[in-house]
């Protein structure tokens, strides 16, 4: 199934990591090793449109993917940035 970033389709092959509410995929233009976004499944104006169930999945999905990323790279700090509307 094909999954949306903003008006971007996303498909199945560049997605690492799924939850219910969520989603991870390495960013196309990655700043740094390890550069990935992590996005809600349903696509919202703001984060405060998202349900209260869809806001604490998509900040445990960012808290499960930096522990993947701590392994993999073994780095032990990140940058998490919100791009929030427009």
């Amino acid at each position: 199934q094909q999954q949306l970033f903003g008006r971007f389709k996303i498909s199945p092959s560049q997605i690492f990591f799924r939850t219910k509410h969520s989603f991870a995929l390495v960013n196309l233009r990655p700043l740094v090793e390890g550069h990935v976004l992590v996005c809600s499944t349903r696509v919202t104006p703001l984060l405060s449109d998202l349900d209260p169930d869809e806001y604490i999945d998509l900040w445990m999905t960012v808290r499960s993917v930096q522990d993947a990323l701590k392994r993999q790279y073994k780095c032990h700090s990140f940058n998490v940035a919100v791009q929030d509307g427009r």
